[in-house]
């Protein structure tokens, strides 16, 4: 599904808050949020808060030996996303234009929103309706664009983050398929 990262510096009630607060300006409130025992998040201040907005909140088992389905699916698209901002974020770092931890994150989700799934769509198609303008799309581009290195460098950068995305996908869904046959000795 449609994504956001949002970098929270400090977990704490209020940084969570504005975290949520950038989801709920597109979509508005959820109905429910699942999310992992975070203090913070299980706070009666926070419970509170969200009430007021009427959406439920489930807190999620540890995943350590959880057979819960739906937290084995946060930890495993958790765990995609946590590699490819890494490696993305050493790439950014090696790169002349230097990034922002913020434009970072941004590249990293834009490359899982905009993934293409089976039925031909993305989720930020599924979202929104439409995919977003891309700079990068062939019926925009100039000859000048071509040599401003600041674009080129954007641009490889963008095609870097979905490779990476694409190369740390395969590896968890890699991953799933060896788990599935150590459980049932194929």
């Amino acid at each position: 599904g449609f994504g956001m990262l949002i970098r929270l510096p400090r977990k704490t009630i209020g940084s969570i808050k504005a975290a949520l607060l950038n989801w709920t300006q597109i979509f508005g409130f959820p109905a429910e949020i699942y999310c992992d025992q975070e203090s913070a998040m299980m706070s009666d201040e926070f419970r509170a808060w969200l009430e007021l907005h009427d959406c439920k909140l489930h807190p999620m088992p540890a995943s350590k030996g959880s057979t819960h389905s739906v937290m084995g699916f946060i930890d495993s698209h958790a765990s995609v996303i946590r590699k490819h901002f890494r490696r993305l974020d050493e790439a950014a770092s090696q790169t002349p234009m230097p990034m922002t931890v913020e434009e970072v994150l941004a590249l990293t989700q834009w490359a899982h929103n905009t993934d293409f799934s089976q039925d031909g769509t993305c989720a930020v198609q599924r979202a929104m309706g439409h995919i977003p303008r891309d700079a990068l799309n062939a019926d925009r581009l100039t000859t000048s664009m071509f040599e401003d290195q600041s674009f080129l460098e954007r641009a490889r950068m963008r095609a870097l983050s979905t490779m990476i995305y694409q190369e740390e996908k395969a590896k968890e869904k890699l991953k799933q398929i060896a788990r599935g046959q150590a459980r049932t000795g194929s």
